[in-house]
């Protein structure tokens, strides 16, 4: 006796120990509470509740004739815990071909790998009073990028200045612009 169950796309099958072959590899459930989680799911589909339910009245002592699903459930739940019954996912169900008759070759292919992610970088530097440690806010720098290029950046009302979405490598001062009576003395 096996028969074959549906959660949603995915594809199960139900029999009993006697019908256990040697490459089957059924699911294993640590409790009834757990393999209850799954065998609620079966039973959301009336197809599959009326499965279940001639696998236990072709049971014998299984259950009462006018059990409820819920009943119906429980038992099977504790049968698969006690492996008096397997449950074996057989995997997912392919789509079914498009009405219109298009070959399965001519369907749009989609590649299940996600896309690699993008990798951005970026630099904060803080220009600040050498003596006093006070930020130095409307000063313009020169700073070279990872690329080569040199961008000239103002810094803040804190004395900062951030670059984002830079590609890897390091970013160097150069220079600055105004402020003549400024001079790096320190870069962290």
């Amino acid at each position: 006796m096996r028969r074959a169950l549906t959660i949603g796309t995915r594809r199960l099958e139900l029999y009993r120990r006697a019908d256990r072959g040697p490459d089957d590899a059924p699911l294993r459930f640590r409790d009834a509470v757990a393999a209850r989680r799954l065998v609620g799911k079966l039973g959301q589909a009336q197809v599959a509740m009326a499965t279940l339910r001639r696998v236990a009245a072709e049971t014998p002592g299984a259950v009462p004739v006018g059990a409820t699903d819920d009943e119906v459930l429980d038992w099977l739940a504790v049968r698969l815990v006690r492996q008096e019954l397997y449950l074996v996912d057989l995997g997912q169900r392919r789509a079914l071909p498009s009405p219109a008759g298009e070959d399965e070759d001519d369907a749009p292919k989609t590649d299940p790998t996600p896309p690699p992610i993008k990798k951005t970088h970026w630099v904060k530097f803080k220009l600040q009073d050498d003596v006093t440690g006070e930020p130095v806010p409307n000063v313009t720098l020169k700073i070279k990028l990872p690329n080569n290029s040199v961008v000239s950046r103002t810094t803040d009302a804190n004395g900062m200045i951030a670059i984002e979405n830079l590609g890897g490598g390091s970013c160097s001062v150069e220079g600055m612009t105004d402020n003549e009576a400024l001079a790096v003395t320190k870069v962290q």
